[in-house]
């Protein structure tokens, strides 16, 4: 019988090694880096007038 080659626990852990480097880390990397729809828009851009015309940006006292 002729058997197919079973990697050495130093070889599996070389090559899951290897996949989590060129696959997962650079996957995680994006994720961590990219905008979030929770964070909401970027209302950065928007001038004064128009935030205090937003509900959102009202004081109690304005309302």
């Amino acid at each position: 019988m002729d058997f197919a080659h079973s990697p050495t626990a130093r070889e599996y852990i070389d090559r899951v090694g290897g996949f989590t480097a060129s696959h997962v880390l650079p996957c995680e990397q994006g994720y961590r880096t990219a905008p979030r729809l929770a964070d909401g828009p970027d209302e950065g851009h928007l001038d004064a007038a128009t935030r205090a015309e937003s509900g959102r940006y009202r004081t109690r006292g304005a309302a």
